[in-house]
């Protein structure tokens, strides 16, 4: 059994995360060859760690285009249809909007791939090509009872929507599959801690569903409060960065690291995280976070809400996430909560819920049934 994972490219991502930790999954257990195939390359520490490690476990990547994004996307799927050709994978499994784009193409192209390989699209988003709805119907018209696994139950019901209205046939063959994580190890890191201070990580790409225009606002409203209480260390990259930039230059309690290689493994030091996303399908941040014992500030979203218990205390409403925000850290700082408490909460909910064996089972039923 040969599977192709398609990415946009090997880099910061959960949903590249996703499909590594399915391809080193099968792989390990000797159920199928997977190769990981990126639409475009990227570089950085980040992307040559990753491609290291790949290369260490066996598992063969390829990119379908070495130019900038625009470019790369007209060649890909002349270059998927090659591979394809060449390689005749038994299922060939998407992960989110570009590698969808990437694949109805070559659909379009060449309509004997569907009839030969079985297509599988991960949903792990809850907004679909909210900014480009004519793409997404091009792309969804290609997609026809095709295996649909969504991370959360909102991911999923934003499937149904787009689809809906696009008056396209609900695929029946859908199901949540939740990421699966192992409790994360823990690695040598640079980050300037202070120990007098209360340390508060964000984490994640730089971009406006992550809402970094927000994190900027509470961060402003946290340090004009309590100056001398919290320390803020920004990582991650992305277009948003010049907000953080001029935020850093601004207040001396904001330290940005860019993007750091096993940053799963680094989350251990730090007192929270703050996570004021606009939508999500489901972070892994929050669950690695979790099972580092770090406790979650963030908003109410749908997708992010589904890897925190329920009734999660620092949880902000994201219609007014500056003053609900400012809220919770002024509770920080009067201790009133139980920070043990909240630690082995979030723990036990993680690890009961966001298996690495139970994802790794459920793709495999999907896959073969």
């Amino acid at each position: 059994m040969k599977i192709f994972h398609l990415v946009t490219t090997i880099h910061a991502g959960g949903s590249e995360n996703v499909a590594i930790s399915l391809a080193e999954g099968f792989s390990k257990n000797s159920q199928a060859e997977c190769e990981i195939i990126e639409i475009y390359k990227t570089s950085g520490t980040y992307t040559v760690n990753i491609k290291k490690k790949l290369k260490e476990t066996g598992i063969r990547y390829y990119s379908l285009g070495s130019f900038q994004k625009r470019v790369s996307l007209m060649v890909a799927p002349f270059v998927l249809i090659y591979y394809i050709a060449k390689k005749k994978p038994d299922i060939i499994h998407a992960h989110t909007d570009l590698p969808d784009f990437v694949l109805s193409v070559a659909l379009r192209l060449n309509r004997d791939i569907g009839k030969k390989a079985k297509i599988v699209r991960t949903i792990h988003n809850t907004k679909l090509w909210y900014t480009h709805n004519l793409i997404g119907r091009f792309v969804e018209q290609m997609f026809v009872q095709d295996k649909i696994a969504a991370v959360s139950n909102a991911a999923l019901e934003a499937y149904k929507e787009l689809r809906k209205n696009n008056n396209l046939e609900v695929s029946t063959k859908n199901a949540v599959i939740y990421n699966g994580c192992l409790p994360p190890q823990k690695l040598p890191h640079k980050f300037k801690i202070n120990p007098n201070k209360i340390n508060v990580a964000f984490c994640g790409r730089l971009v406006y569903q992550k809402g970094i225009d927000i994190l900027v606002s509470i961060i402003g409203s946290v340090t004009s409060k309590h100056p001398d209480q919290f320390l803020f260390h920004i990582v991650g990259d992305g277009e948003d960065k010049h907000l953080i930039d001029a935020l850093a230059n601004k207040l001396s309690n904001v330290l940005i690291y860019g993007e750091v290689p096993q940053m799963s493994a680094k989350l251990y030091p730090f007192d929270f995280l703050l996570m004021p996303s606009r939508f999500e399908g489901l972070p892994l941040i929050t669950i690695e976070s979790s099972l580092s014992k770090l406790p979650v500030i963030a908003s109410n979203v749908a997708g992010l809400e589904e890897t925190l218990p329920n009734n999660w205390p620092l949880l902000f409403d994201i219609n007014n996430p500056t003053t609900e925000a400012l809220s919770l850290f002024d509770q920080i700082v009067n201790e009133s909560f139980n920070e043990t408490e909240l630690q082995n909460q979030a723990f036990d909910f993680a690890r009961s819920r966001f298996s690495l064996i139970k994802m790794l089972d459920s793709y495999h039923e999907l896959y073969f049934s």
